[in-house]
């Protein structure tokens, strides 16, 4: 937007887990970005539709999976051309025939894009399948994009080789073709490169007295520590991880239980 002046409309679909989490960063990194929560009731993403979307005023509008496959919801907003489609969670579509990546085909879009943290596994299918999402004209056969990773072994006469078969040169042959069709459509951050450009971490220990309960449960493992002896390294490692439980949450640790049946 600030480079190229494309104002949108982008579409952004994410798991309703992380929804607020992508509002919030909106709001904070480009509260300038006139944006569209699509969720909630019914009555309220009518009235957004009417209201802003129809005319397009805004830039992004953002909602979840489950919206953009409702059957009332998808045949509105796959009325929008899109300048942008993008998927968080990107690993979601790695299946070709899954919900999801069957109602994208009713959406149009000029660019797409995915953001995922999961490493794609060692499955042409899957790889299709993403591939296919980011350029159906292209990447539009599974079996053809299957049978081209194959082509070295077609000498061989089998198309479909054993993968315990493959010499260690097969093998990398496969693996070099595979980064050829990846490097154009692959934006990678690794985290060496990202920690460089991150401050130095600061550690800081705020030091507090325990509570009264706290006092009292810590007591008790003491006593119960000392009646046993300290020669069994056992009891004395139970004693320790018992005393950490207590630090961070002695409602959760087994001396409170006890107590607690006790009173009963």
């Amino acid at each position: 937007m600030e480079t190229k002046n494309d104002r949108g409309p982008f579409l952004v679909v994410v798991p309703s887990s992380v929804l607020p989490g992508w509002e919030s960063e909106i709001n904070f990194w480009a509260p300038s970005i006139h944006k569209i929560v699509y969720a909630g009731l019914p009555e309220e993403r009518r009235r957004l539709f009417k209201e802003r979307i129809v005319h397009q005023k805004f830039n992004v509008l953002l909602t979840t999976y489950e919206y953009l496959m409702n059957k009332h919801d998808r045949p509105k907003l796959s009325k929008v051309h899109w300048h942008y489609i993008i998927i968080d969670e990107g690993h979601r579509i790695k299946n070709a025939s899954c919900k999801l990546n069957a109602e994208l085909k009713h959406y149009q879009s000029s660019h797409r894009l995915l953001l995922t943290g999961t490493p794609l596994q060692n499955n042409l299918e899957e790889l299709w399948a993403l591939l296919n999402f980011l350029l159906p004209n292209i990447f539009n056969s599974s079996e053809d994009f299957s049978q081209w990773f194959n082509k070295p072994f077609e000498s061989t006469g089998d198309n479909s080789p054993d993968e315990a078969l493959l010499s260690e040169e097969e093998n990398l042959l496969i693996i070099n073709r595979l980064h050829q069709v990846l490097r154009p459509f692959v934006l990678r951050r690794l985290k060496h490169k990202v920690e460089n450009q991150l401050p130095s971490k600061i550690e800081r220990l705020i030091r507090c007295e325990a509570s009264s309960y706290q006092k009292l449960l810590m007591k008790r493992v003491e006593d119960n520590l000392g009646a046993i002896g300290t020669s069994k390294a056992r009891s004395v490692h139970n004693s320790v991880m018992e005393l950490r439980n207590i630090c961070n949450h002695p409602y959760l640790s087994q001396l409170h239980t006890e107590e607690a049946i006790s009173l009963v």
